[in-house]
């Protein structure tokens, strides 16, 4: 079976990690199922599908699972321990069908899955368990003066990882410490002691989960009166590598004092004592470019060490190239202290333990992004004590260019071209966009603010001529990508009796229709008519009445659903009609028959309604007009409706109608 690993080591240094998967390939399990987890401590939980909390317990504890999910074939039911990917295969043999109970044997984060069918489909869910480690806790105590003892339990993320400690001090008295108080140093006087004293140290997790064995150190009678060597906890280089930090805790009452050396040199004093028994001072003035180990020595009173053990510096560079981070170290000195583990960590992530001394490199090649500044520590463990580098910051190199942008779309409102696109991922820096007027060539925009998305471009007439654009994007890499795809504006306009429009695409996708669509004084589509893919269109096609008091437009659609507006127009009736509002038909000669004036009509018919809408007078004669009877006799004072139908020499239609008054 092949795993692909995507996830992080985020800081854990536990024996393994994993979590519930993030993605399920090759199955259908997507209803929720219930999965109950028993531990042996008495914790139970239910997970729904996949879980968000976490059970905690325990290494060696054991667990017992069941399928609760309502109406499950218990028969089909498996489960999974301890998966280790980003994402699981249901078609592959990772479940057990036989074993509901297991026992967790090292510490570390593990997902536990379990498949099954319920209700006649597939069901799954999945719990993250978190296996508490509870290793010995670290600590030393030594003596200096009569009756007296000194506890050093210093800040140690691998033995110390516990939220509290409970300190026994051999005499009856018992102490709680809390893991923010660490690295911590106390000083506890016996009254009696001749007999030696053993002091035990028990680590606990918040809220009891799991427990350390108690660790008792013993101190003799004779030791009492003999002073410890001074302890080293931490030393850590600046990111300058001219100065190096070190933390120690000493004999109570008993001078402490630092000395240095070159690798491979001899140690000689920096001047530097100290009184505290516990401190953190800082040693200037290092050459960058070498290599420095540190001993800290008690002076007298009752000092009867050799110093410290010995702690060195651990310089790093790191190289930025393309997609991939490079870091380099000084190898640990070969020394008689023991040498245990390299940790090396760029601020997000934690990466594998490295137990070869002699390895001085790291390639990071994580998923890493451009623009973003990733700071590099590595951390040597040596007899118990962290060494941690200088800190290095970089950007990683690209020269690839970024993909361009694949879905955007112009159209119109007003006078302006609004432009949208879809951003792909990861950071900007900024956009640039070409733009053609109607077919010429494609020239940068010169915009007078930040382009942003959507962006308006108001430098255009579109009231002339239509305008295609291209966009390209500066990724966090620096890099720039190429130009979209171009997408361009609608320009209606007309001639004589037909309406074109520019057949460019809007979009970068596939166009799916255009639309004629005609507008009211505040904009509201009062009618529409769907053209398929046509470019033009006869007025007298239309399917809806033209009056002056509309605007027109063209709306295109994409496959998608996007929309793109033409600018709007009116249409200019190519037939000249005058139609009378009034006439008076009482024998004066003036306006006594109700007759519209035409020019550029081949052929016409008025048809006159009387208010309940009968036809009272038609005619195909453009000479002839109403005289206002019927039948013979005078018609009525009041309105009437006409209907005028209208045909050019080129065939185009024209209907008009409209209302009018006859007045005796």
């Amino acid at each position: 079976m092949r795993i692909r690993i995507l996830l992080l080591l985020l800081g854990i240094v536990w024996e393994g990690w994993a979590q519930c998967p993030t993605k399920l390939v090759n199955g259908t399990q997507d209803y929720k199922g219930r999965l109950q987890v028993s531990s042996s401590q008495g914790t139970t939980m239910i997970a729904e599908g996949t879980s968000d909390r976490i059970l905690k317990i325990c290494k060696g504890t054991t667990i017992q699972v069941e399928d609760v999910t309502a109406n499950n074939n218990p028969s089909l039911t498996a489960y999974n321990f301890n998966y280790q990917s980003a994402e699981v295969d249901l078609s592959a043999p990772l479940f057990d069908k036989v074993n509901k109970s297991y026992t967790y044997a090292k510490a570390g984060t593990y997902g536990l899955i379990m498949v099954g069918s319920a209700s006649g489909t597939g069901s799954y869910a999945c719990q993250t368990v978190q296996v508490l480690g509870n290793p010995d806790p670290n600590f030393e105590v030594d003596a200096c003066e009569i009756e007296q003892v000194t506890l050093v339990i210093p800040k140690d993320s691998s033995r110390n990882p516990y939220d509290e400690f409970t300190v026994e001090w051999g005499d009856g008295n018992t102490e709680k410490v809390l893991k923010k108080d660490l690295p911590l140093t106390k000083v506890h006087i016996y009254k009696n002691a001749g007999t030696g004293v053993a002091i035990s140290v028990q680590g606990t997790y918040e809220g009891n989960i799991c427990s350390s064995s108690k660790v008792s150190k013993f101190i003799d009678p004779g030791k009492l009166n003999q002073s410890p060597k001074p302890i080293v906890t931490l030393l850590e280089l600046s990111a300058t590598k001219t100065v190096a930090t070190i933390q120690f805790a000493g004999p109570v009452s008993t001078t402490q004092e630092i000395f240095q050396k070159e690798v491979g040199g001899t140690y000689v004093s920096t001047g530097i004592q100290i009184q505290n028994n516990l401190t953190s001072e800082r040693i200037t003035n290092l050459n960058p470019t070498k290599q420095y180990c540190f001993q800290v020595r008690s002076v007298g009173g009752c000092a009867s060490s050799s110093g410290s053990d010995e702690i060195c510096t651990l310089p790093i560079t790191v190289v930025a190239k393309a997609k991939q981070m490079e870091v380099n170290w000084s190898a640990y000195p070969q020394a008689t202290a023991a040498f245990e583990s390299y940790t090396v960590s760029n601020g997000t992530t934690t990466f594998p333990v490295i137990t070869d001394r002699t390895q001085t490199q790291l390639i990071d090649q994580s998923e890493l992004e451009c623009g973003t500044s990733y700071c590099y520590r590595v951390t040597a463990r040596v007899n118990n004590i962290n060494s941690i580098s200088n800190e290095v910051c970089e950007e990683i190199e690209s020269t690839v260019k970024p993909d361009p942008i694949t879905q955007a779309y112009a159209t119109l409102a007003g006078k302006a071209a609004v432009l949208t696109w879809e951003s792909p991922g990861g950071k900007i820096l900024d956009y640039e966009i070409l733009r053609a007027e109607a077919g010429s060539k494609l020239e940068k925009i010169e915009p007078d603010t930040t382009i942003v998305n959507p962006y308006k471009d108001r430098q255009i007439n579109p009231l002339q001529r239509s305008y295609c654009y291209q966009i390209s994007y500066e990724s966090a890499c620096k890099t720039w990508s190429n130009p979209s795809a171009a997408v361009c504006t609608i320009y209606l306009s007309q001639k004589g009796g037909e309406l074109f429009w520019t057949s460019n695409n809007p979009f970068t996708e596939d166009l799916s229709e255009y639309t004629v669509q005609a507008l009211d004084a505040q904009g509201n589509v009062v009618a529409s008519s769907n053209v398929a893919k046509a470019t033009s269109i006869s007025v007298s096609s239309l399917g809806f009445p033209i009056s002056p008091d509309y605007e027109y437009r063209i709306q295109s659609t994409s496959a998608s659903g996007h929309i793109s507006w033409s600018n709007s127009i009116p249409i200019q009736e190519f037939f000249q009609v005058y139609v009378p509002d009034a006439f008076t038909p009482n024998g004066d000669s003036q306006n006594d028959v109700f007759l519209p004036k035409v020019l550029h009509v081949n052929a016409l018919k008025l048809t006159v309604f009387d208010r309940w809408g009968n036809s009272i007078f038609s005619t195909e004669d453009e000479s002839e007009g109403w005289d206002g009877s019927i039948n013979g006799k005078p018609a009525p004072q009041g309105s009437y409706s006409y209907r005028l139908d209208v045909r050019n020499e080129l065939g185009d239609s024209f209907t008009k109608r409209g209302v009018f008054r006859l007045i005796r």
